[in-house]
């Protein structure tokens, strides 16, 4: 079986990226505030924006994570390589963690939604690790082309 194509796991990485620098952008302000809070420097308006501003980037790395979720549910559906349950459960968080991301400034229990989708994360990573000691062999068939491919040629859409 082949792999992802290096423009997917080019696309792949950018969003990763992304959620990553949003997670980082949001830590600076922290640690600013901490040590200018030690030395007496730090207004105490200041100190409030950093911390919304760090605030503001946990919640936009919501939208980015739905992002990921989405996409690994959409696999997992597809290829059916792991539970068809991780795939529906990622499915419906995906959607509701984008939305969270905005309800959370309103309805403070929408950070529920963050906490499940760690959770699914964690089982999701839980399965992948019991999975991995036993791949599947990809066996050719005889015109050449995985098993999977010619199925789908001959309409069989299991």
């Amino acid at each position: 079986m082949r792999g992802p194509s290096p423009t997917q796991m080019s696309r792949d990485d950018r969003s990763g990226r992304r959620a990553r620098t949003a997670g980082l952008i949001g830590v600076a302000p922290v640690v600013a505030a901490g040590v200018m809070a030690q030395d007496g420097d730090l207004d105490p308006e200041l100190a409030k924006a950093l911390g919304l501003m760090n605030g503001s980037s946990f919640i936009l790395m919501w939208a980015t994570s739905s992002i990921h979720v989405a996409a690994t549910s959409a696999l997992v559906l597809r290829t059916r390589r792991l539970p068809v349950v991780v795939g529906w459960s990622g499915a419906l968080l995906a959607p509701a963690l984008l939305i969270g991301s905005v309800a959370v400034w309103i309805y403070q229990a929408a950070f529920a939604v963050w906490t499940l989708t760690m959770l699914w994360l964690i089982a999701t990573s839980i399965v992948l690790a019991l999975r991995g000691g036993s791949p599947r062999a990809a066996a050719e068939t005889p015109s050449g082309s995985p098993p999977r491919a010619e199925a789908l040629i001959a309409g069989d859409r299991r």
